[in-house]
């Protein structure tokens, strides 16, 4: 009788401890429905969005003008007019300023002057340049709004070769095949001259 009483008394307390664990959850339930009802986020499955704000920097860079160092004419013989012919073969005009001002290349020459005697000249009036057409923009760079200028002229004052307008000729240009043109007279004398072409970049 004593085992039946003690039976009955333990399954008691286990159905007891059961209900107040049934009680438990259902409080724990109706408590977190509570707070998501306030909080406005009853989502089972969870469908947030988030924001990721994406930065880039460009940087700005130069406005830079390469050219040869150097460019040589052949040969010319003395008490015979001709024609000396030489190329500018390349030339390049980098913008990485990021501004889009546009730029503009000209160039001029000093006399051809012999180097130990100063008054052995060959006048600027003689030396020319005639460009070519083409120019290329390099590494994806725009062609649009660029002027390249083709014609014969004399390099006694600074003449225009290339323009970018405003908002244009951002990136790398390469421009070839500037050829270049001292008129040799039969009067000129047998010396070595020099001369210097001015380049520049605006």
């Amino acid at each position: 009788m004593a085992s039946q009483v003690n039976f009955l008394y333990q399954l008691e307390k286990k159905e007891k401890q059961l209900k107040q664990k049934i009680i438990s959850l259902i409080v724990i339930f109706f408590m977190f429905l509570s707070l998501m009802s306030v909080t406005g986020k009853l989502n089972f499955v969870r469908a947030e969005s988030n924001l990721v704000t994406l930065k880039q920097n460009i940087i700005a860079g130069a406005l830079d003008l390469t050219v040869m160092a150097e460019v040589g004419f052949n040969n010319a013989t003395a008490g015979t007019a001709a024609n000396s012919l030489a190329n500018m073969a390349v030339f390049n005009v980098q913008d990485y300023r990021g501004s889009g001002a546009g730029w503009t290349v000209t160039g001029y020459s000093s006399p051809l002057v012999n180097g130990t005697d100063t008054g052995t000249t060959i006048p600027n009036t003689r030396i020319y340049w005639e460009p070519s057409t083409s120019f290329f923009g390099l590494n994806g760079a725009s062609n649009t709004s660029i002027t390249k200028y083709s014609t014969l002229v004399m390099l006694n004052t600074a003449q225009t070769i290339i323009t970018a307008a405003s908002t244009a000729g951002k990136g790398f240009y390469n421009i070839p095949n500037t050829t270049l043109n001292v008129v040799i007279q039969a009067g000129d004398l047998t010396a070595d001259y020099n001369a210097l072409l001015t380049m520049t970049l605006t």
